[in-house]
């Protein structure tokens, strides 16, 4: 098992995420994680081009406490701690949603977009031998952001999912989480042209011991998914 800790910044906070990448299962079998739902996957060949988008849900948050959400792509190299990601994400602090953004973050640089309920964020990424990027796009606003550096070592995994996050327990499980509605829908993810389906992913979905909390539907021929809130 491996874990990667990704570093979000957005407005006013920074959400620290762990991200568990397991080792390959039945794809009939669902992992159950107290952090996070949805697929990872580990590419043969390296990842040279991502494109994906998202529909950001309302949340609801507990009445206190403070807790961040995301629902994000991370991208991994083998043994390298800092690596991209496009994520949404929000932060619930004593019953308020304190920002609400979508990030292109490479670890060294970060292009923020700010959002709302019901818009979909469009992802991408590309990859040469030189040069690493990554941009998001609000298709309502048109507003995007990106950002972009040297290229470093080949990017072999993948990770579409949802997470929650106690700031002050990192890597534990949270209760009660924030509720959400509509299911965040991660649409049409593909890694270097083809579905992320074909890349066997891992499934998870999100726990409190036996409680199902975040559910995680099939993935679809088009790499289409979507991740349920079922109980806080």
């Amino acid at each position: 098992m491996k874990f990667l800790v990704r570093t979000v910044t957005a407005v006013a906070a920074t959400m620290l995420v762990p991200i568990a990448f397991a080792v390959p299962v039945s794809a009939a079998t669902t992992v159950h994680s107290p952090t996070q739902a949805g697929y990872t996957a580990t590419s043969a060949m390296p990842i040279t081009s991502f494109r994906g988008s998202l529909t950001v849900p309302t949340i609801t948050c507990p009445s206190v406490g403070s807790i961040a959400m995301a629902a994000q792509i991370t991208f991994v190299s083998p043994g390298v701690a800092t690596t991209p990601g496009l994520s949404w994400s929000a932060f619930c602090s004593n019953g308020s949603v304190r920002y609400n953004v979508a990030q292109a973050d490479l670890g060294t640089a970060a292009g923020i977009v700010v959002i709302a309920p019901g818009d979909v964020v469009k992802f991408a990424l590309s990859a040469t031998a030189t040069t690493l990027s990554v941009s998001v796009t609000n298709t309502r606003t048109l507003q995007r952001a990106s950002a972009s550096g040297p290229a470093g070592l080949p990017l072999t995994g993948i990770q579409a999912t949802t997470q929650v996050e106690d700031f002050s327990h990192p890597g534990s499980n949270v209760s009660p989480i924030p509720s959400f509605a509509p299911a965040i829908k991660f649409a049409a993810l593909t890694v270097n042209g083809a579905p992320l389906g074909s890349l066997t992913p891992t499934k998870y979905a999100m726990y409190n011991g036996t409680t199902l909390q975040i559910t995680t539907s099939s993935i679809s021929a088009n790499g289409t998914f979507s991740t349920t809130f079922v109980h806080v």
